[in-house]
């Protein structure tokens, strides 16, 4: 598994990070919605650079012109629902990308033991165009993981990249174990280095869905 940590080179995406962590702007939901979506955006042109490109030529007003254009189309995948925001930067950069759509969910055996579960998933049919996954944290990497597998099984042949806002030492550390030999790609705005006892990264940003769209409740 290939890893691209973006925050360690200084760019204007640090200054989106320190301004999604910090609770004062938290309060603002458009605010911290806008910034998850401008996020995208930065990450969508990063992860563009290592997609192919082919020569196309174009008639101007004045003459004609050569330049390049995207060899194929990525699929955009967005985990359901805290990915929203993120997402919607990265379908402004890749705006002729079919998207597939995942619901997966922390179900809970006690305090601090869950299970991941897939409640929805609607997309392209898949194959050997490249797909983005799109999830703002990477955490303990379970949701990621099992996602991941479910593309998999639903034909994906195609090179795979990883996109979180933020993730986590043990959950990016998960899925180099699990995904050794795989032909995946991480992509992490920033890295924390520990999970508390209810696999939250810290010092993290708290709840990016709750903070997004307002607290959940779970009939």
């Amino acid at each position: 598994m290939n890893i691209h940590r973006l925050d360690l080179n200084n760019s204007i995406l640090c200054e989106y990070m320190i301004g999604i962590r910090d609770i004062t702007l938290q309060k603002n939901r458009t605010l911290f919605k806008s910034h998850l979506k401008f996020i995208g955006r930065l990450m969508a042109y990063e992860i563009s650079k290592t997609l192919s490109f082919t020569a196309k030529s174009v008639q101007t007003p004045l003459d004609t012109y050569s330049g390049f254009e995207l060899q194929q189309q990525p699929v955009l995948a967005c985990i359901l629902r805290a990915a929203l925001p993120f997402y919607d930067g990265f379908s402004e950069v890749f705006s002729q990308a079919d998207t597939l759509f995942i619901a997966a969910s922390r179900n809970y055996n006690n305090e601090t033991t869950f299970e991941i579960a897939q409640h929805y998933f609607a997309g392209p049919k898949l194959g050997s165009a490249p797909l983005i996954l799109c999830d703002t944290m990477l955490a303990s990497g379970l949701s990621i993981h099992d996602c991941i597998n479910l593309i998999l099984q639903h034909g994906q042949t195609g090179p795979i990249h990883v996109a979180c806002v933020l993730a986590s030492e043990p959950g990016i550390t998960f899925l180099k174990t699990a995904f050794a030999s795989s032909s995946i790609t991480l992509w992490c705005g920033a890295v924390d280095q520990n999970l508390n006892a209810h696999a939250y990264i810290v010092p993290g940003l708290g709840d990016a869905g709750d903070l997004a769209f307002g607290e959940k409740y779970t009939i």
